[in-house]
């Protein structure tokens, strides 16, 4: 299973011209949470791929200024979507957007994405939305780690109560069942 991430950086090394490895760093902003998944990537990085790795950490303010101006190696992004749609993720890393932090650009998905975005019908613009998608995770500027999720416990005395993707469950029709 390490074999091929093992011969990818070798080929990236010598593709660079580099016998050892320059310090990599993991920048992330202040919070526990954050520091405790920079440590765990820290410790699989040095355990798979003999990769040393420094963490940096910033405050929220410095830490957007540093990745809005592309200065850093490795940074702890998140993201996400509002609505139910594949669009909220995708426009994350148009070329363009002020949210794409990795400094990946691409045409060719940045084209898919403005087709979809004009496209009428429902099959043909997911179609697109699909191709984009492929083409990101060809590409793969990013490295995931972990997904956001929610979960809620709720009593059975209650009943009409609303769960929305990604937002808190909405108590305004809940009503008690006895």
């Amino acid at each position: 299973m390490l074999k091929k991430p093992k011969k990818l950086l070798k080929e990236g090394m010598k593709e660079e011209g580099w016998d050892k490895l320059p310090q990599v760093t993991l920048t992330y902003n202040t919070s526990e949470e954050h520091k405790k998944i920079a440590e765990a990537v820290q410790e699989m990085l040095k355990k798979n791929l003999d990769v040393d790795v420094k963490l940096n950490n910033q405050e929220w303010g410095t830490y957007l200024d540093t990745t809005k101006q592309h200065n850093y190696q490795m940074a702890r992004m998140g993201w996400i979507g509002v609505f139910v749609d594949p669009v909220v993720n995708l426009d994350y890393y148009l070329g363009d957007s002020p949210n794409n932090r990795t400094g990946w650009v691409d045409k060719k998905f940045d084209d898919l994405m403005e087709k979809s975005k004009v496209e009428q019908d429902q099959d043909k613009r997911y179609e697109l939305l699909h191709q984009a998608e492929e083409r990101l995770m060809d590409e793969m500027p990013f490295m995931p780690v972990y997904f956001y999720m929610n979960n809620y416990l709720t009593n059975t005395d209650f009943k009409d109560i609303a769960y929305y993707v990604n937002r808190y469950p909405y108590l305004k029709w809940a009503k008690k069942t006895n």
